[in-house]
C-alpha cells in the first residue's frame, strides 16, 4: 500500500478518536439524566441505522442461513463494536468516573495484541522492538492526563466494567479486520457504507434484545431538549461518520496500529473538558499529552525512523 493510503489512514484515525474522545461528555450528560443504558443504546443505534439507510437507499438482502454464515465476522463485529462496548461503556459510567472509564478503554491495544498473536486465524503479525515501549510511553501520558496530580479515586464495579469494554473493543478490532477480508473476497462486496449499516443492524439487533429481556419500560424522557440533540450527535458524528472511517482505517493501516490511536481519547476528552467545561488544563496533563504523541511516533516506528536517518 502506498504512503498518501497510510497517511490517510492516519488521518481517519484521528477524525475518529477527536469525535469518539469528545463523545464522553456526550454520553456522561444522558448517563446523568438517569436513563438504563440499553434504551440509551438502542435509541442511538436505532438513529443510526436510520442515518445509513437514508444516505445508501439501497436494500441488500441478508441471504439466509448462507448469508448468517458468510456474515459470521460481520456479526461479531457488530455485537462486539456496538451492542457490548456500548453497554458496557453506559453501564461504567453509571458507576464510576468517565475519566476512569476513558483510562480503561485506552488499554484496549494491549488485548488487539494478544487476539492477533494467539486468536484461531489471527493473522500472527511480528511485532517491532519499539511497540511495546511506545505503547508503554502511551499509557504513561494517559495516565498524567487522567490522574492530573489528584489521587485516583476507584469504583471496583465500574472499573471492572469498563475493562470488559476495553476488551470488546479489541474484538470488535480483530473481527472487523476479518469481516472486511470476507466482503473483499465476494463477487459482488458491499460498499463501505452498506458494511457498516449491515454491521449497525447486526448490533440493533442484539440491543434490542438486551432492552427486551431487561423488561424496562421505555423513557420518553430520552426524546426531549437536550437530550434528544446529545443523541443526534453521537449517532450522526461518534457512531455513522466514526464507524464508516473506522473501518477503513484498519484497512489502511493494520488493526494494531488503528488500535493504538485509542491512547489519544483521555486526551481529547480532557481537551473537550477544558474547552466546554471549563477545566483547567495543568502542566501536568499538557506532559501527559506530549508523552501519548511521543509514544504513538515510536509505535507506528516513526520517530526510530527518522533517528536512523539523521544517523
Amino acid at each position: 500500500m502506498d504512503s498518501s493510503k497510510r497517511s490517510a489512514g492516519h488521518i481517519m484515525a484521528l477524525i475518529c478518536i477527536f469525535f469518539w474522545g469528545s463523545a464522553f461528555i456526550a454520553s456522561k450528560v444522558i448517563v446523568n439524566g438517569d436513563f438504563r443504558p440499553a434504551q440509551i443504546i438502542f435509541c442511538r443505534l436505532l438513529l443510526v441505522f436510520v442515518i445509513l439507510s437514508l444516505v445508501t437507499r439501497r436494500y441488500v438482502s441478508l441471504g439466509g442461513w448462507q448469508g448468517v454464515k458468510r456474515d459470521r465476522w460481520l456479526i461479531l463485529s457488530g455485537c462486539l463494536g456496538t451492542a457490548v462496548y456500548y453497554l458496557l461503556e453506559a453501564t461504567a459510567l453509571h458507576f464510576t468516573y468517565a475519566t476512569n472509564v476513558s483510562l480503561i478503554v485506552t488499554i484496549s491495544p494491549l488485548f488487539s495484541t494478544v487476539f492477533d498473536r494467539f486468536l484461531p486465524e489471527a493473522d500472527r503479525k511480528p511485532i517491532t522492538r519499539s511497540f511495546f515501549p511506545g505503547l508503554a510511553i502511551c499509557l504513561v501520558g494517559v495516565a498524567l492526563v487522567i490522574l492530573n496530580g489528584s489521587r485516583l479515586r476507584l469504583n471496583p464495579a465500574g472499573d471492572a466494567i469498563a475493562l470488559a469494554a476495553a476488551l470488546a473493543w479489541a474484538g470488535y478490532s480483530f473481527s472487523l479486520n476479518k469481516a472486511q477480508r470476507v466482503n473483499e473476497a465476494q463477487s459482488e462486496p458491499l460498499s463501505p457504507l452498506l458494511f457498516t449499516r449491515r454491521q449497525m443492524f447486526y448490533g440493533l439487533l442484539l440491543v434490542t434484545l438486551v432492552f427486551l429481556l431487561s423488561g424496562a419500560h421505555f423513557d420518553t424522557g430520552l426524546l426531549r431538549g437536550k437530550y434528544v440533540a446529545v443523541l443526534l450527535y453521537l449517532a450522526l458524528l461518534p457512531s455513522s461518520l466514526c464507524y464508516w472511517l473506522w473501518g477503513r482505517t484498519i484497512k489502511r493501516i493494520g488493526m494494531l496500529n488503528a488500535s493504538l490511536y485509542i491512547t489519544v481519547i483521555p486526551v481529547v476528552a480532557a481537551v473537550t473538558g477544558a474547552l466546554l467545561l471549563h477545566e483547567d488544563l495543568t502542566p501536568l496533563s499538557l506532559t501527559g499529552m506530549a508523552a501519548i504523541i511521543l509514544g504513538l511516533l515510536i509505535t507506528q516506528d516513526i520517530l526510530p525512523q527518522l533517528l536512523r536517518k539523521r544517523g
